[in-house]
């Protein structure tokens, strides 16, 4: 019994000692949320079908293949502005989206509204127009759908004729296509060192089309000329010499140097010996002339003393006697001026035609 009493009262002694230790302080209380701060549940949505595809028809005019005029006007021959035509038709096929060029009579158009009812009457979508002025060249693009305001480029226009085309070709590439226009230029000056534009180059370039300045140097020689590149057409240059100076030529101003060379020999050197000649073949003609008088007068006084004899009864008289020996120096002179007049007529002949 006494066990059981001690053994209480330090089960009592125990519990009040955990009493008295001071125990945490309990976490504030949170608030909850109100009904109108809670999320609303996710509703799926009904998902809509994707639009149909457009047909063809209803993409913008300018997406699709589009049919470009081209046309030029201004000073130009019938050659030229044909030759112009051609080169601008090369270039709008490389245009994004092009189809085809069609050429344009619009020689007498002088505004936009001339243009857009020529692009029409061909039904065309866009006009590509090149002016060469009052020593300006313009190439302006027309849109006929609208959805482009007109577009114009232009600078001094050249005075030859390829150059004229290959700057056409430029303005019209820059207005057209994007990616750039290319052409060939061949330059045959073997030995020789070439430069395009102040930059080293060779024999073969493909080159933006367009005027570039061409320099070639050939031992102490050094040519410079303007090279006209061209998309239609590669264009060719030979260094040949010409009047004692080197020069680079075209195949066509080569062939023509030619013809005109062929055709135009020089003019011979006038010589002393035919001059000599004819006047020496002069003065034995006139020589001749001579004997041919003194002959004749030598005959006549031989005549004139042997008619005197024969009346006498054969017998000279004073006066016979002076006409025969008249007739005879006569005939003496005669002689010596004929073999005078021969050797200067022969001798003038030779110096005139043979030397």
């Amino acid at each position: 019994m006494t066990r059981f009493l001690a053994a209480a009262a330090l089960a009592l002694l125990a519990f009040d000692a955990r009493g008295a230790e001071k125990k945490p302080a309990a976490p504030p209380e949170m608030p909850l949320p109100t009904v109108e701060q809670l999320p609303l549940p996710i509703v799926p949505q009904e998902q809509k079908p994707a639009p149909a595809a457009k047909p063809p028809d209803a993409l913008p005019p300018l997406a699709r293949p589009v049919r470009v005029g081209v046309g030029v006007a201004g000073d130009l021959d019938a050659v030229a502005a044909g030759r112009l035509t051609a080169s601008l038709r090369s270039i709008a096929a490389l245009a994004p989206l092009a189809k085809e060029s069609v050429a344009l009579a619009a020689d007498r158009c002088e505004a936009d509204a001339c243009l857009l009812t020529l692009g029409a009457a061909q039904q065309v979508d866009q006009v590509l127009f090149a002016r060469v002025s009052g020593g300006a060249l313009a190439v302006r693009v027309l849109d006929l759908s609208g959805a482009k305001p007109p577009d114009e480029a232009r600078l001094a226009a050249p005075a030859d004729s390829a150059e004229v085309r290959a700057a056409a070709e430029a303005l019209a590439c820059k207005l057209l296509v994007p990616a750039g226009c290319t052409g060939e230029a061949h330059i045959d000056a073997p030995g020789s060192e070439i430069q395009v534009d102040g930059k080293p180059g060779g024999p073969r370039l493909t080159l933006p089309v367009g005027v570039h300045a061409l320099a070639v140097r050939s031992g102490d020689s050094l040519v410079r000329r303007s090279l006209p590149v061209l998309h239609e057409k590669p264009v060719a240059l030979v260094l040949r010499r010409s009047e004692a100076q080197l020069a680079l030529l075209t195949p066509d101003e080569v062939a023509q140097r030619a013809v005109v060379s062929a055709e135009v020999p020089a003019a011979p050197r006038r010589r002393w010996t035919r001059t000599a000649g004819y006047v020496a073949a002069g003065a034995g003609i006139v020589a001749a002339g001579i004997a041919v008088a003194e002959g004749v007068h030598s005959r006549s006084m031989l005549d004139q003393a042997e008619s005197g004899y024969r009346s006498n009864g054969n017998v000279y008289r004073p006066a016979d006697l002076a006409n025969l020996q008249s007739g005879n120096s006569a005939a003496r002179a005669a002689n010596v001026l004929f073999a005078t007049g021969g050797v200067l007529l022969a001798s003038g002949l030779l110096l005139a035609f043979a030397f």
